[in-house]
């Protein structure tokens, strides 16, 4: 007798079978071997790895190509090279702030009832304020004999990483001073309202 019959469907993994062979006078002895069955068939959804966050300036591009694609493979040895695709769910959606989560997708192409899913979530924004590349030095000057003194200096200079900047000044160059001490502050601002000083002294 056997424990399991030649012909028998065997599930994956390692099965022991026992042969017993008996005698007329009831003696025995017995035989053992192992079944072993490897998979070679499909039943694990696919191995989905997103691809990192992404933060950019407002503007830039969401495509693949620059955000990232996520990478898939087969969840077991039998399934096919997975089907990978995404859907943006935008979450805000203005001039100066975006944010998307991209959710990503990767199904068996014979099984679609296996699949895999990660969300990558991509931010266009600019949180950085300008920076002054130049703020002019204090400046000392003699008056003229009103006690005033018209002072002039190169105008301030700034960059922003995510585009053009507008500069103002609270005193303009050009303007006639008093006798003393003056603070002169120059105000960078970019287009999204991030703003940083430049502080010189007359």
């Amino acid at each position: 007798s056997t424990s399991l019959p030649s012909g028998f469907r065997f599930q994956e993994g390692i099965t022991g079978v026992v042969v017993i062979a008996t005698d007329a006078c009831g003696n025995t002895s017995k035989c053992e071997f192992t079944v072993t069955v490897e998979a070679n068939c499909c039943k694990n959804p696919p191995k989905l790895s997103c691809p990192p966050d992404y933060e950019a300036c407002p503007g830039s591009s969401t495509d693949p190509s620059v955000t990232g694609n996520a990478i898939a493979e087969p969840g077991s040895p039998g399934c096919k090279q997975p089907f990978v695709s995404y859907v943006d769910r935008i979450n805000v959606d203005s001039s100066c702030y975006k944010e998307i989560d991209r959710i990503w997708i990767a199904a068996d192409p014979v099984k679609t009832a296996l699949y895999s899913s990660c969300t990558q979530r991509i931010v266009l924004k600019d949180r950085q304020p300008p920076k002054f590349n130049y703020c002019p030095p204090d400046v000392t000057v003699l008056s003229d004999d009103k006690c005033e003194a018209i002072v002039n200096w190169k105008n301030p200079e700034a960059e922003d990483a995510c585009g053009a900047v507008q500069i103002t000044s609270t005193i303009p160059s050009g303007y006639s001073f008093t006798l003393g001490l003056t603070g002169v502050i120059a105000i960078a601002t970019d287009a999204c309202g991030n703003t940083s000083n430049c502080l010189f002294y007359v």
